[in-house]
């Protein structure tokens, strides 16, 4: 996203339009979902996908001819095959595309775009609500968090697409920028960091050895913290948007971590280990007083079951775990 942005900002900024092709919905069986984009420069380059094939070359055409004529507009895509306007696909599902023309020449475009570039530089929280009516107008702006005044006012954690018979409108978040606090920087907490990060999670480790918090060992991370386990709630604050992974040297810290990871609202809460570690720890938190319903919370042995042996194939695992809890709980806090 934070590339594409940019680029599209490029082209303003350099006095030329660009446009902004998304799918706004998908139904059925088909490439990308909603929020897949893709920018189409009226030098025919192109940044980004839509899902490739048919659609994308579809799609990428009528970019071409909107960005001529300064023009923006939804346009529906069968992919089914022997349906009406079949585009001789076979996926079998239906795309509804937005094309919305990013003008140099509408102040309202260049301040949405250069906003958006700034929030997505700087890590921070952002939607994205893109209007199409139906005669041809569209409008493109940028709802940060402080804008929202109200409950009443909850921002969606996915594409959430309106539709009347004068406007469309999809409201969406422009980034997730989770954080994931690892607990423990061994060989599994190496390979899982670059692992998150790649997938748009921020990454925290945390670790009593000094030479295990290093930033050779961990490039991608976005902050390492050293401290004892026994207080780490007084370096960092869990907020119920974080996720906790623990991974620390052995079963007493990793306990030490777990006890207090509980008594957070963080949204996800994993611990590595065996079965048997984790009978053994989850009995000593039932001892502590931690009820049933607390204990549930923790999802431990951690990662999706694919057998995985390697810090390699662990971490995969783990990743694999925290976008299927991504997608399925989105931000607790929304």
């Amino acid at each position: 996203m934070n590339e594409l942005i940019s680029a599209i900002c490029g082209r303003l900024h350099a006095g030329k339009r660009a446009m902004l092709c998304e799918i706004l919905r998908s139904d059925g069986s088909t490439p990308r979902g909603a929020g897949a984009k893709m920018a189409v420069f009226d030098d025919g380059t192109t940044l980004g996908t839509v899902g490739g094939g048919a659609l994308e070359r579809l799609a990428g055409a009528r970019a071409a001819e909107l960005l001529r004529e300064s023009r923006s507009e939804t346009k529906e895509y069968r992919l089914s095959p022997n349906k009406e306007e079949d585009i001789g696909m076979v996926c079998g599902g239906d795309v509804l595309m937005g094309f919305y023309c990013c003008d140099p020449a509408r102040a309202e475009d260049m301040a949405a775009f250069d906003a958006l570039r700034d929030i997505l530089g700087n890590n921070g929280t952002a939607w994205i609500k893109t209007e199409f009516d139906a005669s041809g107008g569209a409008r493109l702006s940028v709802i940060e968090r402080e804008d929202i005044h109200s409950e009443s006012e909850r921002l969606p954690t996915e594409p959430k697409l309106t539709r009347t018979e004068r406007q469309t409108v999809l409201l969406e978040p422009a980034a997730r920028h989770e954080t994931v606090y690892i607990f423990g920087g061994g060989h599994v907490g190496a390979a899982l960091a670059p692992a998150l990060s790649a997938v748009g999670f921020h990454v925290v480790v945390y670790d009593t050895r000094p030479d295990f918090v290093t930033k050779e060992r961990f490039p991608t991370a976005k902050q390492l913290l050293f401290g004892s386990f026994e207080n780490v709630l007084d370096t960092v604050r869990i907020t119920p948007e974080d996720y906790v992974v623990i991974m620390t040297p052995g079963h007493k810290a990793d306990h030490m971590v777990l006890s207090q990871a509980l008594r957070t609202e963080a949204t996800y809460i994993g611990c590595i280990g065996s079965s048997k570690k984790v009978a053994y720890i989850n009995q000593r938190l039932a001892e502590e007083g931690f009820s049933e319903e607390d204990i549930a919370r923790i999802h431990s042995p951690i990662g999706l079951p694919i057998r995985a042996q390697t810090p390699e194939e662990i971490a995969v695992s783990i990743t694999a775990e925290l976008i299927l809890h991504r997608h399925t709980f989105g931000r607790a806090s929304e």
